[in-house]
């Protein structure tokens, strides 16, 4: 079910992405350059680590971002072991919060990167659609990252007490 799910998710995705190159060519999405022209040009800190990206668009990106982060992580709920020993039989919250810490820094870490070097990865402007897509994907990249290399990026304990 998740990945018929996951699927669902990416071919809209792909579409929504289409769409935003399509107009963009016409000139209806405005570019991150037409924006940063038009806010007075300064010499703040925020302007160098927004790599120009003005502030209020780029919070509407990393929401965006985040929202997409969150239905990759509703996937995840979705899809858990029930019978594992390092899982709740009811569904906890404060479990979730306590096993995934370390993946939730991660993946606000790497939209903010993904959203400010959007531009030369992507070679195109970025949008809410993208940034969407980026904060989907790149959660589910740590975790094949993370399945490859064995890594554990869990703090919380097992249900009887002991890390694992």
């Amino acid at each position: 079910m998740k990945s018929k799910l996951m699927l669902i998710f990416m071919l809209v995705s792909m579409f929504a992405f289409a769409d935003t190159i399509k107009d963009s060519a016409l000139k209806v999405v405005p570019t991150v350059q037409e924006v940063t022209d038009s806010v007075p040009e300064t010499s703040s800190i925020s302007s160098y680590f927004l790599n120009g990206i003005e502030f209020n668009f780029f919070i509407a990106l990393f929401i965006f971002a985040l929202l997409g982060a969150l239905i990759n992580l509703l996937f995840n709920i979705l899809d858990r072991n029930k019978a594992s020993q390092r899982t709740p039989e009811e569904f906890s919250i404060l479990f979730l919060l306590k096993d995934n810490i370390i993946r939730f820094t991660l993946s606000i870490l790497m939209i903010y990167f993904g959203i400010i070097f959007s531009e030369y990865l992507l070679g195109t402007t970025i949008t809410i659609q993208i940034a969407t897509c980026i904060g989907f994907s790149l959660d589910s990249i740590a975790e094949i990252i993370k399945n490859k290399f064995k890594i554990k990026a869990s703090i919380a304990p097992t249900i009887n007490g002991q890390n694992g």
